[in-house]
């Protein structure tokens, strides 16, 4: 199931917060944005394959298999 999210100042500052704590990273304000909401929702699957999402402990299902 696919659903589209819409920023509120809620999430927002949930995100920036998440951006904020690890800045020795290279994510940006969207993919901590995503992880709050991920971490919100007991996600642990995103249809992704931006290796961001793995380093902070999901599972990128299209990085799998480019290794």
């Amino acid at each position: 199931r696919v659903e589209i999210v819409f920023v509120d100042p809620d999430l927002w500052s949930k995100g920036w917060n998440i951006y904020e704590t690890r800045l020795d990273k290279a994510w940006s304000l969207t993919d901590c944005i995503s992880f709050a909401v991920m971490k919100e929702r007991g996600l642990s699957d995103a249809l992704t394959g931006d290796r961001h999402f793995v380093q902070a402990g999901y599972h990128a299902l299209l990085a799998e298999d480019r290794e």
